[in-house]
């Protein structure tokens, strides 16, 4: 097939599709893009969280899929993974290790560990860098997070396994925290992969009016505003706002069903019901917030933190900003600014909201943070801490002490109680403290009151 025949090279029927959980009126066709599209996706080239069950629901397509992919890009051994019409060539996932084993290939030892997410089994194989592989025997029972790509078997053998995860990154998780993290991310992420990707009318035109001197990575070297703003193509995924529990949302039909019924192209244009769904908010800006003094909490010893450090490397921060983000974008009426514009903008106005109320500062021409949440820190902390060290069932935060022994007068009773929250759930993270739940109240106007269950017995 020419490079420039056809944008679609593939088509497959929804009902042959295994892993598609929501509902469909009538036999819809799913369209797959021409490799040289596939870098306009979200979700390719970028590390994307999964379970275990959802490999192996879309495994039995991606393999359908891998000749004509393979013999239109040469991608190897590595095995693109199609969510619907999405495809995901890096996945990272999070699981307890339940065996391990080591082997030659090419005259590099390899390391084999196998995953349990408690939704399947998978082997992981990375090349030994001479220290994990005189772990592995350590790493028994504990909880890892695996990142690479997905490896058809034929290249190393493993008993029973039809494909392994070349990782080329493997860290013990640190905290249950960590790990509930995870999951609740990619619970949210399924949804999103299991919705089809679209793609705008100009960008099928310039795909259709590019001339011989287009290189294979041509369309996406295009800037943003001619190609990605206009195109279904803003980074969505991974991000903790669809829906309160997995599958449950459906995705309900756009204003334009009925002119779309009547449509007499392709039954694949039909899909475009589904491009814009009802959104539910699972995170707000508070709640970002409250995430974002936890960070700054974590690196309070930092004399300066790059202005965008938490905004550009701290993923779940990241992610969390642009769910609310998206949101926005989808619930406003004009569209004139794109994700990425206001993620950004929201990121700028947590920044300044915080320095209106002292804990942050800004310093210098490259605008460097300054932490200022050391006092407010030893207090709320030594608070929290003598409670817990009575097993004391409550106790009280004056807004007036937090002011006064911060130095921080303008902290407003609102900001004073994302504080507590924040401080109070860094501090657990890293006690030993046996506390099953905590709630916080507001029953008067000079305090928080601060209510606390503890474990009655210990494992």
């Amino acid at each position: 097939m020419d490079d420039h025949t056809d944008h679609i090279i593939h088509y497959e029927r929804l009902r042959n599709i295994a892993g598609v959980k929501f509902p469909v009126e009538r036999d819809l066709v799913v369209p797959y893009f021409h490799p040289r599209l596939l870098p306009l996706s979200q979700y390719y080239n970028k590390t994307i969280n999964v379970f275990i069950k959802d490999i192996e629901s879309c495994l039995a397509i991606s393999i359908k899929l891998y000749k004509y992919y393979n013999h239109q890009s040469n991608c190897g051994p590595y095995l693109t993974l199609w969510f619907l019409n999405n495809p995901v060539n890096k996945v990272k996932i999070v699981g307890c290790v339940i065996g391990s084993s080591s082997r030659r290939k090419d005259g590099e030892e390899i390391l084999l560990l196998r995953i349990d997410d408690c939704t399947g089994t998978i082997w992981c194989q990375m090349v030994n860098d001479g220290s994990i592989c005189a772990l592995r025997e350590g790493l028994y029972g504990f909880t890892v997070a695996v990142t690479g790509y997905l490896e058809l078997a034929n290249t190393i053998t493993v008993t029973g396994a039809s494909y392994t995860i070349m990782a080329d990154k493997i860290t013990v998780v640190p905290s249950l925290r960590d790990e509930v993290q995870f999951w609740e991310i990619t619970t949210l992420c399924r949804e999103e992969l299991h919705r089809l990707w679209e793609l705008d009318i100009i960008v099928v035109n310039r795909f259709y009016t590019s001339t011989n001197q287009y290189e294979s990575s041509s369309l996406s070297e295009c800037s943003e505003v001619d190609l990605i703003s206009d195109a279904v193509s803003e980074w969505q995924i991974s991000s903790p706002y669809r829906c309160d529990s997995g599958y449950s949302e459906r995705i309900s039909s756009a204003d334009s069903r009925a002119e779309t019924e009547n449509d007499p192209g392709f039954k694949y244009q039909q899909l475009k019901t589904y491009s814009q769904p009802n959104i539910q908010v699972r995170y707000t800006l508070n709640q970002y917030k409250i995430y974002l003094i936890e960070w700054f909490l974590e690196n309070i010893d930092v004399p300066q933190i790059p202005y965008y450090e938490p905004y550009e490397n701290a993923m779940v921060l990241s992610q969390i900003l642009e769910a609310i983000a998206t949101v926005r974008f989808y619930n406003s009426s004009g569209k004139t600014k794109t994700i990425k514009e206001i993620k950004m903008e929201l990121y700028d106005t947590s920044i300044v909201y915080f320095e209106s109320m002292g804990i942050i500062g800004i310093a210098g021409e490259q605008k460097h943070l300054i932490v200022k949440l050391k006092k407010l820190k030893e207090f709320i902390t030594s608070r929290i801490g003598t409670w817990t060290k009575l097993q004391l069932a409550s106790g009280k935060v004056f807004y007036k002490h937090v002011r006064d022994r911060s130095g921080l007068g303008n902290l407003t009773k609102k900001f004073i109680l994302m504080l507590v929250k924040a401080i109070l759930r860094h501090y657990l993270s890293k006690s030993n403290v046996k506390i099953s739940d905590w709630f916080m109240e507001t029953p008067a106007p000079e305090y928080i009151l601060l209510r606390l269950n503890y474990n009655s017995t210990e494992i």
